[in-house]
């Protein structure tokens, strides 16, 4: 299995390249050809340098040729966004979120799964 020959090549205590994580992903996906592969990138804009999401970006996009659908999220980083409107058409759709309705819409949750958690003997206040 690939994953397993990539956790001995850098076990115990490395890291693995970012072109060892590239190729375990095109074996893993190689080998299960007939299925659909969902990835999905949360936060793309919280890690890595521009120009190593700029190089990100594009290696996902490689793979979506196959049985393989790439789905990100972040926030409207202007490298992100050069990033995918390089991309062939039809291989991006964009759905851009209003931050202020987003954060409307993530509060009142936020508040109520806070609310449940804490004791009535907690300190503090919620809001």
């Amino acid at each position: 299995m690939p994953s397993v020959s990539l956790y001995s090549k850098y076990a115990p205590s490395r890291e693995p390249s970012n072109e060892g994580l590239d190729e375990t992903l095109i074996k893993v996906l190689g080998q299960c050809s007939r299925k659909i592969f969902i990835v999905i990138i949360d936060e793309l804009d919280e890690c890595l340098s521009a120009s190593e999401r700029d190089g990100f970006v594009k290696f996902l996009a490689s793979l979506t040729h196959s049985n393989t659908k790439v789905a990100i999220t972040s926030r409207g980083e202007a490298d992100i966004n050069t990033a995918m409107q390089a991309l062939p058409e039809g291989q991006v759709a964009k759905l851009a979120l209003d931050a202020a309705v987003v954060d409307q819409d993530i509060r009142p949750h936020n508040l109520e799964y806070m609310t449940g958690r804490i004791t009535p003997t907690a300190t503090g206040a919620l809001c």
